[in-house]
């Protein structure tokens, strides 16, 4: 956009400019300007300083001040108020450049093409800001959603953890895991029923206290012989098959027990 009051050199001006393909909206009054900016919001405006009804400062002041038409690039020119005081009140109410006249044509050019190259390579950063913002918004959405599913995904675990619980407490078989040593990790209630034992204590019992030499023989070697088959590789790791040892009970006596391992 090409503000001027001066019929003549806002005709040459813009002349020069669509010479170059450049698009140009015209306007004479800074009133004029500011409802055609509203309306076309040009990339850049070549505002006179000195106009009929507000001067190009006040019009450069107001459409900064608007969301809509901050980012506009706005390039001040003066043959009048030209003084390095003159430029510094025009770049400091928000003009991004200023410009003495006269000038030649080819300097009016070179400064608009440097001009418009600022404003792409601004463009291109904003655009790439947004693209940043929006992928960083996707992600986070994204984490969000993970999360979300995560605290679902342990809900779930949660109740059917406490479902099981629930069903091997208040069954008569003995149900237990152990780690790799065979130390006892976990057993029902049912222990204290069945080999007179509470739980704490059976947790604490080492395996040799827990089964006749024999049994424990067969137990670990049933073990060993399982891992080897889990090392070749090929063997189903929800497999189960059923064995019978015995346990020592609580009062010294050993008894014989089916186990599903």
């Amino acid at each position: 956009m090409v503000v001027d009051d001066d019929p003549e050199i806002l005709y040459a001006t813009v002349r020069l400019l669509r010479q170059q393909g450049y698009e140009v909206i015209e306007a004479q009054t800074g009133h004029e300007a500011i409802k055609s900016t509203e309306k076309y919001t040009p990339d850049l405006i070549l505002l006179d300083n000195m106009l009929p009804d507000i001067d190009g400062l006040e019009v450069c002041r107001r459409l900064k001040i608007e969301k809509e038409t901050c980012d506009i690039f706005i390039c001040i020119m003066s043959g009048l108020k030209i003084s390095s005081q003159d430029q510094a009140e025009g770049l400091e109410t928000g003009a991004d450049d200023y410009i003495a006249r006269p000038n030649e044509n080819r300097e009016l050019l070179a400064r608009v093409r440097s001009m418009v190259r600022l404003i792409n390579s601004e463009y291109k950063l904003k655009k790439h800001q947004n693209q940043l913002e929006e992928l960083v918004q996707q992600r986070s959405i994204d984490l969000q959603n993970e999360i979300d599913k995560h605290k679902r995904t342990e809900l779930i675990l949660k109740e059917s953890e406490q479902k099981y619980r629930n069903l091997v407490e208040k069954i008569d078989d003995i149900i237990w895991s152990t780690d790799m040593d065979l130390r006892t990790t976990y057993v029902s209630p049912s222990i204290e029923k069945q080999l007179g034992y509470t739980q704490e204590e059976r947790k604490h019992q080492k395996v040799e206290e827990t089964m006749p030499p024999d049994s424990l023989n067969r137990a670990t070697e049933t073990f060993i012989r399982e891992l080897k088959k889990e090392h070749k590789g090929g063997m189903d790791p929800d497999r189960t098959f059923r064995i019978e040892w015995e346990y020592f009970h609580n009062d010294g006596t050993p008894v014989w027990f089916e186990n599903e391992v």
